[in-house]
């Protein structure tokens, strides 16, 4: 698949901003970036958001195939240009989506944690649990279901899916597991589960306070297990 050429498409924008007397500063502010982003491009360091591209084809007023080439009207195919208006369309659509589906996540997590934040202050207020029995799976609940929940892309790369890769590794999140190839069939089913470990992790770890020496050894223990075998099971169902 052809790329944009980067330092083309910048000059050609930097072309057609100073031909309509603009600084980058007026194009930056009728796209909503900043005046640096409109720099970057203009000197082939980064690429618009695709969402950008048909705003920005409308304030140079050129056709979306030469801003595309960088070219100053390239022989514009109408079936071309539909095309390209029409990825451009579908990938906003897909990026709004994201966005719904993000803010639903928050919606249903900031609930769970409140939840769970009630059961700490009950077992903390009227159980007198030592506030150290929770601090921790406090801190590490909320670092990893932020990430699981809000950050955590539900797909990956492509080259998973032709390739036999045993380690996930995103941001603070690594996982690696002999014998599991992680793939676009096994990879939702298995962020699911996580999901919901982590936040039952948060809510069953405190109450370990209350079990004595072994035993609470042995339940946490049990606990961990229930953490990772799932994953491998889910993974070997779906590889």
């Amino acid at each position: 698949m052809k790329q944009i050429d980067k330092e083309k498409f910048g000059a050609f924008i930097a072309q057609k901003r100073k031909e309509k007397n603009m600084t980058q500063k007026d194009l930056a502010e009728k796209v909503y970036v900043s005046a640096q982003a409109v720099s970057k491009w203009e000197r082939g360091q980064s690429l618009p958001d695709i969402s950008l591209f048909m705003p920005l084809a409308e304030i140079l007023q050129v056709s979306l195939v030469s801003l595309i080439e960088g070219e100053e009207e390239v022989m514009k195919d109408p079936k071309t240009e539909g095309l390209l208006q029409k990825i451009v369309e579908i990938n906003e659509e897909k990026e709004l989506k994201r966005a719904k589906i993000s803010m639903k996540k928050l919606g249903t997590l900031a609930i769970i944690l409140s939840l769970v934040g009630g059961e700490y202050f009950i077992l903390y207020k009227y159980f007198g649990l030592n506030i150290n029995n929770f601090l921790t799976s406090g801190i590490l609940g909320l670092v990893f279901s932020s990430y699981f929940w809000l950050l955590a892309d539900d797909r990956l790369p492509s080259y998973y899916d032709a390739n036999k890769i045993s380690f996930v590794s995103d941001g603070i999140f690594r996982m690696n597991m002999v014998g599991v190839y992680f793939n676009n069939k096994n990879w939702k089913p298995i962020l699911k589960y996580l999901r919901v470990w982590v936040i039952l992790m948060m809510a069953v770890y405190p109450l370990l306070g209350f079990i004595q020496g072994i035993k609470a050894v042995i339940a946490m223990a049990i606990f961990l297990v229930l953490g990772f075998l799932p994953i491998y099971i889910i993974a070997k169902k779906y590889e």
